[in-house]
């Protein structure tokens, strides 16, 4: 005799997607406040970068650069180049920054920060490699 009420569930259909949209655990939420924190001040970074605030002039400028007291040794493409991969590396981390804090206060979209964070990492190094050349 079968109860009323009891019921048993079928086992999931083999095909279908899984749901990857797990919520994340408090350690995980952790580490995404700290990946935030670190975001933060690295997209700021950058956003310095792209902006030059003190206009620090570029080494060929002699006058300029007599005056300042510092220079960029950088040709003027260089600088141009560089400071389009600060930008882009800057407004990247910001998303990043929003996504890292949406993770860290709804434990969701994890996979969405990791590759948003790679982004903005990899526009930074491309930034601070042309810087070097």
């Amino acid at each position: 005799m079968e109860a009323s009420g009891s019921t048993t569930n079928p086992p999931p259909p083999t095909g279908e997607p899984v749901d990857r949209d797990e919520k994340a655990g408090a350690g995980w939420r952790i580490l995404a406040f700290i990946l935030a924190l670190a975001l933060i001040f690295a997209t700021a970074v950058m956003i310095v970068i792209a902006i030059n605030p003190d206009d620090t002039p570029r080494c060929e400028q002699v006058v300029l650069a007599q005056a300042a007291g510092e220079c960029y040794d950088t040709g003027k493409t260089q600088q141009t180049v560089q400071a389009g991969f600060a930008l882009a590396a800057g407004i990247a981390g910001a998303i990043a920054v929003l996504l890292a804090l949406f993770m860290t206060f709804t434990g969701r979209r994890a996979s969405t920060t990791v590759k948003a964070t790679t982004i903005a990492v990899v526009l930074g190094a491309i930034t601070v490699l042309i810087g070097q050349l």
